[in-house]
């Protein structure tokens, strides 16, 4: 895997390296853990920080190191913690110019693609260090996000810790290092020629089964997602988020202006309605916008006679057969 570099968190909350002690020790579930000399545990400015890797595997925690290059500017780097189904990561970009602040997300249940799953951590005056290319993180911040108890014992200044070690997707340091160590181009080489128009501004992203990639693509059927875990498992999903969004409504509105466009206007008559023997029956017409006459049109035993008035016009008489259209009636 490659290791982190040595480059130092560019903000006024950073630790200063003269306040560094030491005089700590670390227990969990009762055991005193072991460290090299080269990567023990230190306190600064009274906050206990541990290495990464060695703490958080003891605890049964999967810990991923990423650093790659955004674009041209940005380069980022990524530390991320899978334990059951819960994942933290740190991250922070850099340039030309030095390193940003380290931020902290949380995902219960979910994967680090989906953002709207996230809880933020502050630890603006709790960042990560880097040591002798080693990862220090502030213990007591890391292992309550992830279930576990700290505290501190001052008469043999130990930082005990209690815990769960148990972790369903457990890796050994040997897959995960090659875990690491899988790129983007590694994930593209299972891409084959059935999916067109591959974005390859993509990162590296985590569930807590495995790290993958996300690929937008195209497919015969449209837009889809390809997401891409390490060892070469490929999911085809299909495409989520803005861009899908606004072609949704671009479809939707295009339906309806053809829906629109297609109506069909009923031709307007010049016939009056004529009144019916059931008044509750006119009502619901009229109310419907349902032209009386068209239903009498289709009754049995009416008829109409048309004669000229005095005046010239048209006067239409509606003659109703009440025999005929009891007969024909349901009896109700």
């Amino acid at each position: 895997a490659t290791p982190a570099p040595t480059v130092a968190p560019v903000a006024t909350a950073a630790p200063h390296t003269s306040e560094i002690s030491y005089d700590v020790s670390v227990s969990l579930n009762g055991s005193k853990l072991k460290f090299d000399n080269s990567a023990r545990p230190l306190i600064q400015n009274n906050f206990t920080y541990v290495p990464l890797r060695s703490v958080f595997s003891n605890m049964g925690i999967n810990v991923y190191w990423d650093d790659y290059q955004m674009n041209e500017q940005l380069r980022e780097q990524l530390i991320t913690c899978t334990k059951n189904d819960t994942i933290i990561q740190f991250a922070r970009t850099s340039n030309n110019s030095g390193a940003n602040v380290w931020t902290l997300k949380k995902w219960d249940n979910g994967a680090t693609t989906y953002d709207p799953a996230t809880s933020a951590i502050d630890i603006t005056t709790l960042q990560p260090i880097i040591i002798n290319n080693r990862s220090y993180v502030p213990l007591r911040v890391i292992s309550e996000s992830l279930g576990a108890e700290v505290q501190w014992d001052n008469s043999t200044r130990t930082v005990v810790i209690n815990c769960n070690t148990d972790n369903a997707y457990w890796y050994s340091s040997d897959t995960i290092g090659k875990q690491e160590d899988y790129t983007i181009s590694d994930a593209q080489g299972y891409i084959t020629s059935d999916f067109t128009f591959v974005d390859t501004d993509v990162k590296p992203y985590f569930s807590p089964q495995s790290k993958f990639y996300m690929f937008k693509a195209n497919d015969m059927y449209g837009r889809v997602a390809l997401r891409i875990y390490y060892g070469g498992y490929i999911d085809v999903l299909p495409e989520t988020g803005e861009a899908q969004a606004n072609d949704n409504a671009t479809a939707s509105a295009g339906d309806a202006a053809n829906t629109a466009s297609e109506t069909i206007v009923p031709e307007q008559t010049t016939e009056t309605a004529a009144p019916t023997a059931d008044n509750n029956t006119a009502d619901t017409a009229a109310e419907q916008g349902t032209a009386v006459d068209t239903a009498l049109t289709d009754t049995t035993g009416v008829t109409t006679t048309t004669t000229i008035d005095e005046n010239g016009n048209e006067k239409t008489t509606y003659h109703f057969d009440m025999t005929e259209i009891l007969g024909s009636s349901d009896g109700n």
